[in-house]
């Protein structure tokens, strides 16, 4: 239950941010605001979105006894950084496959479009996976003994590899069911 609530408050969080930092639209310009939106814009939503996530799910812990608020900085600046590389990488992914099919962000149709998005969007939990990891390590999140020297290790390449099929998925089903 905490997962779903914290991917819904993530996704929401995320295109209520598009949506308000996206430019109007130009006259005879679509009118997706994902679209519009710049790929930097979509750095900094997903950040917001991290951000959320960071908060609420600290509090869901500190709640249940599992964590202290202290540690909340620390869990927004993780979550924070991780949501900004998953939703900046998928953007910038997304649109350079669809740029070099010669589709555009309004196709959602045909297996072109289909593999575009669930390309990118699997990569770009790779790159959230590999962030998150090295993020949890600066910021001393991983449950170790504490040392005085600071070892960073690389990441589990089978987790690296498993983190593309679920975030994959999830940007299909963020796509299709935000499409008109």
């Amino acid at each position: 239950m905490k997962n779903t609530v914290l991917g819904a408050a993530v996704f929401e969080t995320y295109g209520y941010a598009v949506e308000h930092m996206a430019p109007p639209p130009k006259q005879d310009e679509e009118a997706d605001e994902y679209a519009r939106a710049s790929t930097p814009v979509h750095f900094v939503a997903g950040a917001i979105g991290g951000s959320v996530h960071g908060i609420v799910g600290t509090l869901w812990e500190t709640a249940a006894g599992e964590r202290t608020l202290r540690i909340l900085p620390k869990m927004t600046l993780h979550h924070s950084s991780a949501h900004a590389a998953l939703f900046g990488s998928y953007e910038a992914l997304k649109r350079l496959f669809l740029e070099n099919l010669g589709l555009d962000s309004r196709s959602y149709q045909g297996p072109a479009y289909l593999g575009s998005i669930s390309i990118a969007g699997g990569v770009a939990g790779q790159v959230q996976h590999i962030v998150s990891h090295f993020s949890e390590q600066w910021l001393r999140l991983e449950a170790t003994e504490a040392t005085s020297v600071r070892t960073i290790r690389p990441p589990v390449m089978r987790n690296v590899l498993m983190a593309f099929p679920a975030s994959a998925v999830a940007f299909v089903a963020f796509e299709y069911g935000r499409s008109p």
